[in-house]
């Protein structure tokens, strides 16, 4: 008879026998005679260590790390998008990083435990970025491909005979050239 789902092979039915001390001549005994004597025998239980109260680091540092994770969030935000910082970060980043910093060891696992949290938010802007579902940051060759394109688009309006979308787009352009430009290098690495 072929085993069950769920059920254990006959190699793993003999080696629990071996382990629990019984001793029967296996060879000459079919599935379902093995599977008899290993419900027969008793559970092996291994040891099982003692419950340790593992370290934790202090509440106020940790407060502290998540606090300053928490401003490097608002400086990435700001830097690929001039919306909301709140609502651009989602909830299971916040949640890793508190669960992570909190019950960290010592410090330093709690800093590398922001650091991947920075790690978490910054794939994930760059996501919504190729995702068109925020603008990127304002650096210069941003800036100028955006330009590039709403330029494009004028001229489209503009042979369609959409005169009056023309200008708004137009003084779009213009708002985007006033725009101050950002550095490239990561502000929140500081």
């Amino acid at each position: 008879m072929a085993r069950t789902k769920g059920s254990k092979n006959r190699t793993t039915l003999i080696r629990e026998l071996a382990q629990a001390g019984v001793q029967v001549d296996v060879d000459k005994m079919s599935y379902e005679e093995l599977s008899q004597h290993s419900k027969q025998t008793a559970p092996i239980v291994e040891h099982i260590e003692a419950l340790v109260e593992r370290p934790v680091i202090d509440i106020q540092e940790a407060r502290a790390i998540i606090d300053d994770t928490r401003r490097r969030f608002d400086i990435m935000v700001r830097y690929y998008s001039c919306d909301d910082t709140e609502t651009l970060v989602p909830e299971r980043i916040q949640e890793f990083l508190r669960s992570k910093v909190y019950l960290a060891d010592t410090r330093e696992q709690a800093n590398e435990s922001a650091r991947k949290a920075l790690e978490k938010l910054h794939a994930h802007l760059l996501t919504l970025w190729a995702h068109k579902q925020i603008t990127g940051p304002n650096d210069a060759r941003n800036i100028g491909d955006r330009i590039r394109k709403m330029e494009k688009w004028v001229t489209r309006l503009e042979k369609l005979g959409r005169k009056d979308d023309a200008l708004k787009q137009r003084a779009r352009i213009e708002e985007l050239r006033n725009t101050p430009i950002q550095a490239s290098a990561s502000p929140w690495n500081n």
